[in-house]
Parts: C-alpha cells; sequence; structure tokens
C-alpha cells in the first residue's frame, strides 16, 4: 500500500493529504476484494416491523461491498480516476423508516421492493479560512476570500430506496426488478385493507446479496455440513428443497444431501434446489431410478454432473432365495443393489452322522465341493480303530509333545489369513483365507514335533491387506497363508474392481484344502474376506455406514474384510486376517 512522505520544515500541500487519504481507501479496497470478490455484498441491513406494527417499517445500520471507479470527480485537488476499479464500502450508521400504502382494491395485494445501492457524494459543506498572505494574522474567508463553502467530506453510503409493483389479485400480484445499479434485499408485501406490516410480510428478496457468513464461524459450518443439508419438500416423483445459502447457479461438482419427503417414488425422479429447476435425478450410473429406489425419509447423497442429480447411494430391498446353486468358477452376480443378504436359520449343536457333509475348498479347481464325515476318516486312515485320547488347539510356534500313551494324531493345520485391503476413496477387497492341511501322523516313534503357527495379515489403512503367514506341522502337514485383499478403481461407476485377495494353498499333508479367495470390493461395499476350513470370513464395510472398516476374520484362519468406498483424510482401515492354528486329535 503506498504511503506519502513528508520532510521536517515542508510547506504541506494538498495533494500530499489527500493521496494518502486515497491510499488508505485503496488498500482497504483491495483487502475487502480479496476475502469478499467483486460481486456485490450486503451486510447489515435488517427490514424489521415497528414496535407498535404500523403501515412503516425500518431498515437498521448496515453496509454495502460494491466494485466503482477509483474517483468519478476531482477529489479535492487530486484527479478524477476512472482508468481503476475498486471494491468501495457504503456505510449506513443509523436506521432507515419507510411507510408503505396498502391497495385501494378489495382482494388486492402489492409488492414493494426494498432495493439498495453504493452513492458516494460530496458533504459537510462549509466556508474554510485560507491563508492571507497579505496579514497572516486575519485568515481569508473561503478560496480568494470569496465566502464560498466547500465540501469537507467524500461520504460513501448506502442508498435504500422504496420500489412499487402493480397491484394485483392477492398471490398473482409481481415483484418489480431492482433498477439498474440496485441489487434487491426484500420484499414487503402489502394486502388490501391491511393497517400494519409485521414480520410475516417481510421477506428476503429471491437473489440478495447478503453475507450469510462471517469468518470466525466457517470451520464450524462447514463441520456442520449445513451448506449441503436440505430437506425434501416436494412430492413423491418431484423433490424440492433449499439450501442455506442458496448456490447462485447448479455446477457441476455441486453436492447435497437431503432427507426425501414420507413418499418413495413410484417413478422418475426431480430435483428443485432453491428455484433453479427441476432436474431429472439418475443413479451413479446414469440410469434413470426405478420406482421405490428412494424410499420413505431416504437420505440421498447427489452430485450435480453438469447435465442431472447423480444418486450416489440408494436404497436397498431385500428378497429372499429359496436356494443357491454354486457352479464351477464360484461366485455370485447381483445386478441392481450389488448386495445379496444370506440368512441362516438358527443353527443348533449336533452330533454329525457318517452321510452329514463338510464343505471344502479344491484349490486346484477353483470351486467348492463337499465330502462325508465317513469318506473323510476313510479316505485319512482307513478307519480308525481306537478310541479318542485328547483333543488340543495349538495356537503358537514352538514345539508340541504328545500325550501320554497317543500313537496316532489327526492333525489340521491352518495358516494366518490375509488381511482385508482399506484405503480412503477406493474399493477394497477382502483378504483370502489360510489353507488348512490335514494329515493323519503315526506317532509311536514321535515324542515332540517342531510346530509353527502363522500369523493373519494386517488389514491395510490407505494400503493393500498384509499377507497372511504359514503353519506346519512337522514335516507332515503344511499350509501356506492367504493373501491380502487389493484396492481398484476410484471412480464408483468404472468396472476396475478392488481385487480380492486368493486363498492359501496347502503344499504338504493327506488332504490339501485351499483357502478360499477374498471377495472382490464392488461398488461402494468392501469385499468380505475368504472362508476358511472353519469359515469365519470378516465382513465387507458397507457403505450405508459410510465410513465403515472392514470386518476381522473371526474363525482360525479366515480373511478379514475390506473396507467400504468412503472419502476421509485417513482411510477406513480393513479388517485383519484370523490367526492360524493347528487341532490335533490324539487317538491311543
Amino acid at each position: 500500500m503506498d504511503r506519502s512522505i513528508v520532510y521536517p520544515g515542508q510547506v504541506p500541500l494538498s495533494e500530499q493529504i489527500l493521496t494518502g487519504e486515497k491510499n488508505k481507501m485503496i488498500g482497504l479496497a483491495f483487502m475487502a476484494q480479496a476475502v469478499l470478490g467483486t460481486a456485490t455484498v450486503v451486510d447489515g441491513l435488517v427490514a424489521t416491523p415497528m414496535t407498535p406494527a404500523t403501515l412503516s417499517f425500518q431498515v437498521g445500520p448496515g453496509q454495502i461491498y460494491e466494485l466503482e471507479n477509483v474517483d468519478t470527480t476531482a477529489y479535492g485537488t487530486v484527479a478524477l480516476d476512472v482508468a481503476h476499479s475498486i471494491v468501495k464500502q457504503g456505510i449506513n450508521q443509523d436506521t432507515s423508516t419507510f411507510t408503505l400504502t396498502p391497495p385501494g382494491t378489495a382482494g388486492y395485494a402489492i409488492n414493494y421492493l426494498v432495493q439498495a445501492s453504493l452513492v458516494e457524494a460530496d458533504t459537510g459543506s462549509t466556508t474554510l479560512p485560507y491563508f492571507n498572505s497579505a496579514n497572516p494574522t486575519i485568515p481569508f474567508t473561503g478560496p480568494n476570500n470569496s465566502g464560498t463553502a466547500q465540501p469537507t467530506l467524500r461520504s460513501c453510503s448506502v442508498a435504500l430506496s422504496i420500489k412499487g409493483g402493480v397491484a394485483a389479485t392477492s398471490g398473482t400480484q409481481a415483484t418489480p426488478a431492482p433498477d439498474v445499479g440496485y441489487v434487491g434485499l426484500y420484499v414487503v408485501t402489502v394486502p388490501y385493507g391491511a393497517t400494519t406490516i409485521t414480520s410475516s410480510n417481510i421477506t428476503v428478496y429471491s437473489t440478495a446479496p447478503f453475507l450469510s457468513l462471517k469468518l470466525p464461524n466457517v470451520p464450524t459450518w462447514v463441520q456442520a455440513g449445513n451448506y449441503a443439508w436440505g430437506v425434501d419438500t416436494g412430492t413423491a416423483n418431484a423433490m424440492v428443497t433449499a439450501l442455506t445459502p442458496a448456490p447462485m447457479a447448479l455446477t457441476q461438482g455441486l453436492r447435497a444431501f437431503i432427507k426425501k419427503g414420507a413418499s418413495a417414488n413410484t417413478g422418475a425422479v426431480t430435483l428443485n434446489v432453491n428455484g433453479l429447476g427441476a432436474v431429472a435425478v439418475l443413479d451413479s450410473t446414469g440410469a434413470a431410478l426405478a420406482s421405490g429406489a428412494l424410499t420413505g425419509n431416504f437420505l440421498l447423497h447427489a452430485v450435480y454432473d453438469g447435465t442431472s442429480w447423480r444418486a450416489v447411494n440408494g436404497s436397498y430391498t431385500s428378497t429372499t432365495v429359496s436356494s443357491i446353486t454354486a457352479m464351477s468358477g464360484e461366485g455370485i452376480t447381483v445386478d441392481g443393489t450389488n448386495k445379496v443378504n444370506l440368512n441362516y436359520p438358527g443353527l443348533t449343536a449336533d452330533t454329525p452322522t457318517a452321510l452329514d457333509l463338510m464343505s471344502f475348498y479344491d484349490n486346484e479347481g477353483s470351486h467348492h465341493k463337499s465330502i462325508s464325515w465317513a469318506n473323510l476318516l476313510t479316505a485319512i486312515s482307513g478307519g480308525l480303530q481306537t478310541g479318542l485320547l485328547n483333543v488340543s488347539v495349538v495356537t503358537s510356534s514352538g514345539t508340541w509333545t504328545k500325550t501320554a500313551g497317543a500313537k496316532k494324531a489327526l492333525v489340521f493345520a491352518t495358516a494366518g489369513g490375509g488381511g482385508g485391503a482399506g484405503r480412503s476413496g477406493f474399493r477394497s477387497g477382502g483378504g483370502g483365507a489360510g489353507a488348512t492341511a490335514i494329515a493323519f501322523v503315526d506317532l509311536t516313534a514321535i515324542s515332540t514335533v517342531s510346530v509353527s503357527v502363522g500369523g493373519g495379515g494386517a488389514g491395510g489403512t490407505n494400503s493393500f491387506g498384509s499377507d497372511g503367514s504359514a503353519t506346519s506341522f512337522g514335516s507332515y502337514a503344511v499350509a501356506g497363508g492367504g493373501k491380502g485383499g487389493g484396492y481398484g478403481s476410484t471412480s464408483p461407476a468404472a468396472t476396475t474392481e478392488g481385487p480380492g485377495g486368493p486363498g492359501g494353498i496347502a503344499t504338504v499333508g493327506l488332504m490339501l484344502c485351499g483357502g478360499s479367495p477374498g471377495s472382490s470390493g464392488e461398488r461402494y461395499d468392501g469385499g468380505a474376506g475368504g472362508n476358511s476350513f472353519w469359515g469365519g470370513g470378516g465382513r465387507g464395510g458397507d457403505d450405508t455406514l459410510y465410513g465403515a472398516p472392514g470386518g476381522v476374520g473371526t474363525a482360525m484362519g479366515a480373511g478379514g474384510g475390506g473396507s467400504d468406498y468412503a472419502i476421509n483424510t485417513s482411510g477406513s482401515p480393513g479388517g485383519a486376517g484370523a490367526d492360524g492354528g493347528i487341532l490335533i486329535l490324539e487317538f491311543a
């Protein structure tokens, strides 16, 4: 900001004094422009009824910021400056009162527009003393002793005026447009026969440029999300809402969170935000919404793409499935909501019979198979001839010592499950389950066995999930750990899915059971962790919770679930894979 320089003993020049005042104005103007921009902004100037109420109302103190020429006329001895424009501040320190007249026709009403503009004027005229060189003790009165009065203040204030519309049948009267150089602030509606003006008669003009938020309140306001929140006041298929502050236009990337009205849609849906026009609401892929896609009171997250609103979330409906047949290649594809709910009936404890089946994943064949308990035992040992002596589970690496009298052992060695992926804004896949190697060991010449128990992989935080570790029971059973889940495309409409981690591979044992792979992350949901021989894959993060992490593996060697698609600074973590372990059944 420029500053004038004066020197000791110098005769002060009027240009130096006035230029200093001008430079201060320009400096403040540029600071206001940096904060508010160049569009007209109004603060204060609150319209309220009189107390007691009459046909008058008042507009309180306030200010207006407006882009204007630096000086349209000479500023004292400083020349005019219309080559540059700055944001000027007009201030009203006092309250202004206005009285309105009702229409003279019964059933009619009239809208009055309160409009404002910045006005600059030279005021404070007075006759000033001037230096008299002939007799310095007696000053001249006015320039050249002419007695002429001169302005002493260039004021900048708010010009307020009332512009009446045309009286018409109540409800049909129109509000006049602001005059050139003015902005509309309020509409005051006065019906026939009115004797008072109350708060209900005064509304803010639709494009009034009021400063709706002060700088210290911005962090709290942004944190609360008030600027994007709206409540639907329309009908089932024609949603209407108002955001605060009102957007000046629909621009690409504008987002809104809207609580829908009580009625579900029955067909195509439109959304009108702050009177900017009814625009189609489509799903995230750009397709029309199906009937019932937006249920009553549903919280809609919509983003404007330049031509329509895209619903980035949607309602889900559940369907009862009587049966599911797993085919070669494994996996179920569900269109529409991309979500399947499997409802298991209540489980009760029971003793398996020879015909009961156990499922396992055939890693080489890449699909599930089943085997009966009788065939499992036959395959392991040709039929057990002795009784069960002891059952133990080993959960840490070290040396296993057999129980006295044990001659045979049925060993289930399960490796650690892979962790689910987790990254902000990415689809995250679930971790693969650890493999299980089943061995039947002759203990007659064995007292101890060196064991290694694999840990589960950690869930990813803004990263792929970690791999699970291998588990081994000496050289009799060796199972590989499940791999960590990955993440895919950042776009919910893209086809790249967050890959699930492959299941672990068993390499040594009588029966080699590969771990199930983790599910891919689809749309906004994280992929589920793969089931181990014992089940328990971690659930995938559910986007309806927005920011849900993946679930941890809940059974030995199970994979952790991938996190949902939530966008935040830290990312939602994937679920950890479950640690491996060794189940040992000893027989006498």
